[in-house]
């Protein structure tokens, strides 16, 4: 499927970033730009990774696409790179801002306009919001249905993915989403007595609900059309057949 545009992402985190005040503490600042807990520094030092991860994959698809900038493109990697790693966590945010400022975000500016080019911009927050407010809502529908114990633990386990993957998107973007959706149709293809259990209104409103998300996460990336296009009424049908 399209992938979608990681320096859209990363400008959004970067620009909440440069909205704080300097003097306050450097992983209390992260945490709030990667809506995360403060304090929960295991989870921090994971989504800093995600963002070196994803200013790479921002930097290769910059070069490919455009490598008469490669000297810039690289120039402000390095720029962003020194800073992350160079900050003192334990300090004030100042400590990263100090190095990567506000202007080294113009260059980054650049890069999402000329990636959004042939990719679509980030998917806006409060569809990403409404997406996880449903999946969780589905788990705990799960957990109170009558379904078989042996499908209801695989389906909690495959809805905490996709709930794992929406927290993720603003580091991970749109393709962990789709996968971790996709798990759980072909799931249905792989093991009988787990579409048996789904076989029933509530096995056929989860997919609805999932195949709802992935249509439109599908129609906000500019994807083409997947599986799940109406999946409700299309796996119930297979369900019937079988």
């Amino acid at each position: 499927m399209t992938n979608d545009n990681p320096a859209a992402r990363m400008l959004a985190i970067l620009q909440s970033i440069h909205d704080i005040p300097g003097n306050k503490p450097c992983k209390a600042a992260w945490s709030s730009a990667f809506g995360i807990d403060a304090g929960d520094d295991s989870s921090l030092m994971i989504r800093l990774s995600q963002l070196m991860s994803m200013s790479v994959d921002a930097v290769l698809l910059m070069n490919e696409r455009f490598p008469a900038l490669r000297d810039q493109t690289t120039q402000w990697h390095i720029q962003l790179i020194t800073a992350l790693t160079s900050q003192q966590l334990a300090g004030s945010i100042q400590t990263f801002t100090n190095g990567y400022t506000r202007k080294h975000n113009d260059f980054l500016k650049v890069i999402d306009q000329m990636i959004g080019i042939s990719a679509p911009a980030e998917i806006d927050l409060s569809l990403i919001n409404e997406f996880r407010e449903g999946i969780s809502n589905l788990i705990n529908e799960t957990l109170e249905s009558q379904l078989e114990p042996k499908a209801k633990s695989y389906l909690v386990k495959a809805l905490r993915r996709i709930l794992a993957a929406l927290d993720d998107y603003r580091l991970t973007g749109v393709v962990p989403v789709v996968e971790s959706i996709e798990l759980v149709a072909g799931h249905m293809f792989t093991d009988s007595q787990f579409k048996n259990s789904m076989s029933s209104d509530f096995g056929n409103r989860v997919f609805s609900v999932i195949g709802a998300i992935a249509d439109s996460i599908a129609i906000a990336t500019g994807a083409p059309a997947t599986m799940w296009k109406e999946i409700g009424n299309t796996l119930k049908g297979f369900i019937e057949q079988s």
